[in-house]
């Protein structure tokens, strides 16, 4: 994700003659602030899409397991669940190795809220 540009608030010191060099500066830093914002086109990845984080669990541990979020302010609050001698037992899940059973070798997670549990989804370089 591309973080936000914060503009340039004031430019200190500047005296009244090199106030237009002060002015060209900030320009300048503006510009190159807003350059670095752009997204790249060859190096972005591409977005294949969302993640079936249950699949995977049912896949890795069995048919009558399931995902759950634990914390829906948490992307990372995600557990396989499933029940074992009547006791609920809980298993990680490896979002990248999700992304590839479902997408295939190259695929990767991404999310685009760390406080958010259901914004996860997968990409290709």
């Amino acid at each position: 994700m591309i973080s936000p540009v914060h503009g340039i608030r004031s430019v200190r010191g500047a005296s009244r003659s090199g106030g237009r060099r002060a002015r060209l500066l900030a320009a300048s830093l503006l510009c190159a602030a807003a350059a670095t914002a752009l997204p790249a086109t060859t190096a972005q990845a591409a977005e294949l899409g969302g993640v079936d984080l249950s699949r995977y669990c049912q896949l890795s541990y069995g048919t009558d397991w399931d995902a759950k979020a634990f914390d829906p302010g948490s992307a990372f609050s995600w557990s396989c669940v499933g029940w074992e001698d009547g006791v609920e037992v809980r298993r990680g899940i490896n979002v990248d190795g999700a992304c590839i059973v479902q997408y295939g070798e190259g695929a990767r997670s991404g999310y685009y809220r760390e406080n958010d549990a259901y914004s996860w989804f997968c990409q290709r370089d």
